[in-house]
């Protein structure tokens, strides 16, 4: 009894009682560990996901500028269609971008990214779109309006083209020889009077004066510099002859870089520069008659050709490919 007695003494029962309070907190120190590694490895999953993110907005802009510059050398001239293409295929991208999200959180975090580019995308290339039916629709209308000034203001001799049974057929001109008459006709542009400073007192031609291929505003302005080949001049002469419809209205013959600059999409330094091309007006030609005239013409030495918006275009080039 004695030795029970004393097992139950205070002293013992503390003892007993601190170490059932040290083992609770150890329970607690290993649960706050496992707590705090699982946070840790929720902030590591966290940053991937962000880094996900981010690359995959980095490839996705870099795609969507990929599909603007193959897509805007594609548009066609008024931009028909460019905005609703575009924007199916850079939605084509996205698309896959999310089914490849790891995440329902990543892929949130994705979408709100997504919709700012789409954003940014859509209003470019509406813009883009806006831009070039404006261009193309002010192009139209310029060029009708060239079309109808040449009408309204055809020169004395130039008639309108009419089928003609008596004329030679295309191929039968195969003796015809370019002549070798050097030299350009040159002038500086018209004063009030009309006249030209240059040595114009050499002209030469059975049916054509400096003014048809003078340069000027537009193609109804003949008012600007000239300088034309002496032998284009004399081919076109005999070209007429052969053609046997009088004189051929020429649209436009001589342009200074800056005008051609202006004028045509071939840039400073286009044939017309070198005065040794003619764009001849064929709008109401049938075409087995603008046949004809592209053999006449290309027997008579003129080695580039090109048809477009009622004319034919004719000129003579060197080896370099320039006249």
């Amino acid at each position: 009894m004695a030795e029970l007695s004393r097992y139950f003494q205070k002293p013992n029962v503390a003892t007993n009682v601190i170490s059932l309070s040290n083992a609770r907190t150890g329970a607690e120190q290993i649960g706050e560990a496992v707590s705090g590694l699982g946070g840790a490895v929720a902030q590591i999953a966290q940053r991937d996901e962000d880094f996900w993110v981010e690359k995959k907005l980095s490839e996705l802009e870099t795609g969507a500028d990929q599909d603007w510059d193959s897509m805007v050398e594609a548009a066609p001239a008024d931009g028909a269609g460019f905005e609703r293409d575009y924007l199916g295929a850079i939605d084509k991208r996205y698309g896959d971008a999310r089914a490849a999200a790891p995440s329902r959180r990543a892929a949130q975090k994705l979408d709100l990214g997504i919709t700012r580019q789409r954003s940014s995308r859509e209003a470019r290339a509406r813009g883009f779109e806006k831009e070039q039916k404006f261009a193309d629709r002010k192009t139209t209308i310029l060029r009708e309006a060239d079309n109808l000034g040449q009408s309204a203001r055809r020169e004395n001799g130039v008639a309108p083209y009419s089928p003609h049974s008596t004329l030679i057929p295309p191929g039968t001109l195969a003796s015809a020889e370019t002549g070798q008459i050097e030299g350009f006709y040159s002038a500086g542009p018209a004063n009030a009077a009309g006249e030209r400073p240059g040595n114009l007192g050499q002209w030469s031609s059975k049916y054509y004066q400096p003014r048809d291929f003078a340069d000027g505003k537009n193609m109804a302005d003949r008012s600007g510099e000239v300088m034309i080949s002496k032998q284009v001049v004399a081919d076109l002469d005999w070209v007429t002859d052969q053609f046997g419809m009088g004189k051929l209205q020429i649209n436009s013959g001589y342009r200074s870089p800056w005008s051609n600059l202006r004028r045509a999409s071939s840039g400073a330094d286009g044939p017309h520069t070198h005065g040794k091309a003619v764009d001849i007006q064929v709008r109401d030609l049938p075409q087995s008659e603008k046949n004809r005239l592209y053999s006449l013409l290309k027997a008579r030495g003129f080695n580039a050709f090109g048809f477009g918006e009622g004319v034919l275009h004719a000129e003579k080039r060197d080896g370099t490919g320039k006249g």
